[in-house]
Formats: C-alpha cells, sequence, structure tokens
C-alpha cells in the first residue's frame, strides 16, 4: 500500500509516495499533478541497467515525450563539467518552464539535477524517484540541491522543491549490502534526534536492514522521512537555525570526506565517523557522558560502519582546515551539532581548537 507524506513550505505543497512497487503508479500520479508534455530523466548507467526499462514503459503510459540522459558514477557527476553537459541536455530535451526533469538515482543523482532544474530557464519542474536508501531517507527530502567545488562539497546550490518525490522500496532489494550499511548511517542520525523509541527500534531491527528486509527498510524510509519533514516544515530555508540539527555529524563528515579526496571514504562513513567524532566531543565538553557515546558506538557497529579512521593516515590540522568552508559556518564561527541525550542535540560555536584536536587525535 502507498503511503504519503505531505510537505508544507509557506505556499508550495508537495507528496512523497512511500511504498512498495510505487513506480507502477507514477501514470496516476503524473495525471493528478497534472505533469506532460517534455520530460527528461537522468540517471546512471548501473541504475538503468537494473530498473531502466521498468521506468521506460511506465513512463511512456504516462504519455510524457522522453528523453534519457546519463551522468557519471561518484562525486564527479557533482561538477562544473557535469552541470554543463546536463544543461545542454534539456536544451535537446526542448524543456521549457512548463516542462520537467526527473532525477533517477541516489543523493548524488539528485543533488545534481536539482540544481540544474533550479536554474535552468529560472526555474523547470523537479521530480525525485530516489533509487538508493540513503536518498529516500535523506537527500531526496528537504529541497536541497548543490554542486561541488574543489575546495569542498556542496558549497555551489539552492533550495528548490520537487513536485512530488516517488519513494519505491522495492527497489531497494538491488542494493548491495554495503550501500544499505552505508545509508544507515543517515538513519542512525535521526535515532539520535528522535529519541528512545526509535532508538531502541533500530538497536532491535538494524541487521534486518542489512538483510534487505522489505518491511523493516520500508519502515526506516517512512520514519525518517517524517522526521525530516517536520525539521524543514520548521525552517525550510535554514533561517532559524533549527535544520542544523540535520547536519549531526556532518560538519565533521564533510571534512573526513573532503581529506580523504571523496574517493577513500563513501559519505555514509565519514558521517558515522563524525557522530563518533561529535559524541567523544561532546564528553570532553561535559554535555553528555560515555554512556551515550557508547551507545551510538554499538549502534553505529551493528550498522557495518567504522567507528575510527587510524590507518588512513590523515593528520588533524589537515582536517581541521575543512571546517572554515562548511557551509554552516557563520562570522568564521565553526558550529558543531553535539548529543545531549537521545532526542536532544545542542548546536554549540566557539569551541577550543585545542579540544577539537584532541577528538581528532582519537579518532584518527
Amino acid at each position: 500500500m502507498m503511503k504519503t507524506i505531505n510537505v508544507k513550505i509557506n505556499s508550495c505543497t508537495y507528496p512523497i509516495y512511500i511504498g512498495r512497487g510505487v513506480l507502477h503508479q507514477i501514470p496516476k500520479i503524473f495525471k493528478q499533478l497534472k505533469i506532460s508534455g517534455n520530460l527528461l530523466v537522468v540517471s546512471q548507467k548501473k541504475i538503468l541497467a537494473l530498473h531502466g526499462a521498468r521506468l521506460r514503459s511506465i513512463l511512456k503510459k504516462s504519455g510524457v515525450n522522453l528523453s534519457i540522459h546519463i551522468v557519471p558514477d561518484g562525486e564527479q557527476a557533482k561538477s562544473e563539467k557535469e552541470l554543463f553537459r546536463l544543461y545542454e541536455a534539456m536544451l535537446r530535451a526542448r524543456l521549457d518552464r512548463s516542462s520537467h526533469v526527473l532525477a533517477f538515482g541516489g543523493g548524488v543523482v539528485g543533488d545534481l539535477v536539482g540544481y540544474a532544474a533550479s536554474t535552468f530557464k529560472r526555474g523547470v519542474g523537479l521530480i525525485h524517484v530516489p533509487t538508493t536508501l540513503l536518498a529516500q531517507v535523506d537527500s531526496a527530502i528537504g529541497g536541497k540541491t548543490a554542486i561541488n567545488l574543489n575546495a569542498g562539497k556542496n558549497l555551489v546550490g539552492t533550495f528548490y522543491h520537487p513536485r512530488v518525490i516517488i519513494s519505491d522500496i522495492e527497489i531497494l532489494k538491488t542494493l548491495p549490502r554495503k550501500v544499505i550499511s552505508d545509508a544507515l548511517a543517515e538513519v542512525v542520525k535521526y535515532g539520535m534526534m528522535s529519541g528512545p523509541a526509535l532508538l531502541g527500534w533500530l538497536e532491535k531491527n538494524i541487521h534486518r536492514a542489512l538483510e534487505k528486509n522489505i518491511g523493516i527498510l520500508e519502515e526506516i524510509v517512512l520514519e525518517s522521512a517524517r522526521i525530516k519533514v517536520r525539521v524543514v516544515e520548521a525552517d525550510p530555508y535554514e533561517l532559524y537555525g533549527y535544520r542544523d540539527i540535520l547536519n549531526y555529524g556532518h560538519t565533521f563528515g564533510h571534512a573526513f570526506e573532503a581529506v580523504a579526496g571523496y574517493r577513500r571514504l563513501t559519505h555514509g562513513q565519514a558521517v558515522a565517523c563524525g557522530m563518533v567524532a561529535a559524541g567523544d566531543l561532546a564528553r570532553r565538553l561535559g554535555i553528555s557522558n560515555s554512556s551515550l557515546s557508547d551507545r551510538q558506538l554499538a549502534l553505529i557497529r551493528s550498522s557495518e560502519l567504522p567507528t575510527s579512521l587510524k590507518g588512513f593516515g590523515f593528520k588533524p590540522k589537515n582536517i581541521a582546515r575543512y571546517f572554515l568552508v562548511d557551509k554552516k559556518v557563520r562570522g568564521g564561527k565553526v558550529k558543531f551539532v553535539l548529543p545531549q541525550r537521545i532526542g536532544s542535540l545542542l548546536v554549540v560555536k566557539g569551541i577550543s581548537p585545542s579540544l577539537i584536536e584532541e577528538t581528532l587525535k582519537q579518532l584518527v
């Protein structure tokens, strides 16, 4: 059965459809939302090899004029080169402001396509059909778009909300175990944000998510989407600071990704280690205790994610320099999201560099 979560942001309202086999509901969804005309699907070779034929068949039943554009795997897709290659594809597909571009992939595809949609002809319709657990629970939701610069990740971007998000849980069955594991970093983040009930449920069931139990994955996507939507609705454009809590593990994590050259660590691995670092820093500041950190560590390990970066040869000073290019820096002060207790995260600024260095030394 298809579940619906409605996102309400000022005058903008759009649905998130979640369920098993929900791809087959696309003709009905498009009819309800009056989506027609020229449509450009943006995806990657591996994803199209698995699901492309089915998607094409479904979209043909929707009556759209279909074009397809392929982008490379990995963070290299979120580059200036690939952005302008996508703009050219949008021109060839004859997209105008009544047309739509559909992101069929994970977070990289969604970020790139969202940014292109928000800027091409000052905005064309955007549809997200996320194909990874990470995108279904996190990156497709919230209206953030981005490409990368050499200096750091997601430094050029916009807030641009889609017409609809369609999350088919059945697609997740084709993901490798390591890709599921990678996404669970964001799920652990939601557990730390939400409170004891969700965290306790995850502690009992996270191994079943790794085994691709469809019922468990559906519950994870639904609950994660509900949590993120509540936060996004409260602070859709990051004006009031409330949305900062979604950055838990990410200030450290993005720095780890950058120092690794966006190759040696996945996003989930970096965020997992970022949450470990945040827990350690909170303990050093007296914000939380070691039992909280230990519980988080255990859940991260159960997710088959790393809790240390030892062996990579990273140096604390090299990592720390990336903090200053974080998007949430204000007035030269780095903001860290730190755990106080399960369900309560604090945003802290002005932390002593020596304390941060001690935490990094512990981790690397």
